[in-house]
Parts: C-alpha cells; structure tokens; sequence
C-alpha cells in the first residue's frame, strides 16, 4: 500500500482546508436520522434534494435513495469517517471558528509582530509610534495594497493583543498531522 503522504501539498492543502470540511458537513447531513414519534425510532429519511448551480435549479426525489447512497459510498472511500459522532467531533476540534480575536492573515501577523519586535530591541528608532510606522512601510512593501490594516492605532493594539497572548512568531504552517485523511483512499494521486 502507498501512502496518502505521497500526494503533492499543492493537492492537500485545498483537500485539507476546503473541501474536507465540506465533505464533513455532507456526511453529516447524510447521517443525520429523524426520530419518528409514532414509530419510536430514528428514521432515514430524505425529501427531495435541490442542486442550484446559479444558472438552473433541479430537484431530484432521490429514488431509492440511489443519489445519497452514491454520496456515501463516495464519502466512505474519500473521507473515510466511521460515525456521525467523529464527523462532528472532527468538525468541532479542527475546523470551527476560533473563538476571540480573529487573525486575519497568519503572515501579516508573523511580519508585523516580528518586525516590531526587531525595530523595538536592535534599532535606534525609540518612539513606539515610529516603530510602528516602519513596521507599516515594510509590509506595504511585502504585501498587496488593501490587504491588511495599516492603520497605527489598530497595528498598536493588535501587537499588544498579540504579546498579551504569548504569541510566539513562528513561520509554521498547520501541519498535515493536525488534519485528517481517510484510511480507505488508496490512491496516492487523488485525494477527492
């Protein structure tokens, strides 16, 4: 067997971020049950499905259910979740939303905290403030206009947020252990 590590990062990084998580959520729609009241147990049961590609809307009844049994024994092999249990606990610890200060770009916090910090402990610059403006001018070099706040009071406050957190600058991606990959893909070129 070859391993899923093998696949290029450029494949696994959308996999991983995007399409995963909504994979996760398909899946969960797909095992969610109804109870049912008068016969006292869950229920598989499905209306119809509406796909909506913004051009034209179809409804399908799903027949048999031939359509979510086709989505499941694809989220089987390319997802590989077992239980309704671990695609919402897998939902709930790797991709749900922070909760407090959302950052808006891992590298302009990296640059930004970093850079003021090197201004603030090797450089003759003294004043906060003029720190704070060169940090400023050197992302505006680094990166695209409009892409980050290079307000100064909003930079003040987001470094102090940043120190009173413990921020450790670290240029390191999410690793790929943090994520998940089904154990029944045994392709090592596709990973949906």
């Amino acid at each position: 067997m070859r391993s899923i590590r093998m696949v290029n990062f450029t494949q696994k990084l959308p996999y991983l971020e995007q399409v995963r998580p909504e994979m996760l959520k398909l899946y969960e729609l797909l095992n969610t049950k109804r109870y049912s009241p008068s016969k006292k147990k869950e229920l598989r049961v499905f209306s119809p499905i509406t796909i909506d590609n913004g051009v034209k809307k179809i409804t399908l009844d799903n027949s048999c259910y031939w359509l979510t049994d086709l989505l499941d024994n694809y989220l089987h092999i390319y997802l590989g979740v077992n239980s309704l249990e671990e695609a919402q606990q897998e939902l709930k610890e790797v991709y749900s939303q922070k909760k407090g200060r959302k950052a808006n770009n891992a590298a302009h916090n990296l640059i930004m905290y970093g850079t003021f910090h090197l201004l603030q402990r090797y450089s003759s610059i003294k004043t906060k403030s003029e720190q704070i403006r060169m940090t400023l001018d050197y992302m505006e070099l680094l990166f695209e206009a409009g892409s980050f706040n290079n307000d100064e009071n909003y930079t003040n406050a987001a470094i102090a947020y940043l120190v009173k957190q413990g921020y450790k600058p670290q240029w390191k991606p999410k690793q790929t252990e943090d994520y998940s990959f089904s154990p029944n893909n045994q392709s090592t070129e596709h990973l949906w």
